[in-house]
């Protein structure tokens, strides 16, 4: 089986790269017959300006010059309101009424300042009392007069159990027999 390249790979096989071939010469070139841009040279006598410029100092003359549209129609015009005069009269209130009703009762005078309080000893022997209240004056309450006995009691001897109480009174519980072995 033969075994071929890739595709192009072979086509440009006997190509030599250039470059080598370049010869270094120290000979100077003679750049007299070399020309500038395309218009360059046009303006090649041109002094650029901007020197020449003087700075008056002389005060302008504004005597002439006009005011603006309409600012000067009314000139004369002098504004009112300073002629107003403030009065300084005292007001007449002696004719002045008061209002509906207010001097009815003008003579009033409020009472409540003519209370004396007194520190008598009130006199309590002609007070009866409720109606009824003294009809029974000497009861006494009763309940104060019950005697409390503290002697001892003797129903052990005498008392007797419950019927049938005592007819299991030997009886022992099931259960407890029974042995519980932890052994470890």
């Amino acid at each position: 089986k033969k075994v071929k390249s890739k595709i192009g790979s072979t086509a440009n096989i006997h190509h030599k790269p250039g470059g080598g071939q370049v010869a270094i010469t120290h000979v100077k070139q003679d750049l007299t017959k070399v020309s500038s841009k395309c218009g360059s040279k046009d303006n090649i006598k041109h002094s650029p300006g901007g020197g020449n410029v003087k700075i008056a100092s002389t005060k302008v003359d504004f005597s002439k010059v006009g005011s603006r549209c309409g600012s000067k129609d009314n000139i004369k015009h002098s504004p009112a309101g300073g002629d107003v005069k403030i009065a300084s009269v005292k007001v007449d209130y002696s004719k002045v009424s008061s209002r509906c009703g207010s001097k009815d009762n003008i003579k009033h005078s409020p009472t409540g300042g003519e209370v004396k309080i007194k520190s008598k000893k009130l006199d309590f022997s002609n007070v009866k009392s409720k109606c009824g209240s003294m009809s029974n004056i000497k009861h006494k309450a009763g309940g104060g007069e019950v005697k409390i006995e503290s002697r001892k009691l003797g129903f052990k001897d005498k008392a007797a159990s419950k019927v049938g109480s005592l007819d299991y009174v030997d009886h022992k519980p099931g259960g407890g027999e029974k042995k519980i072995e932890t052994v470890k």
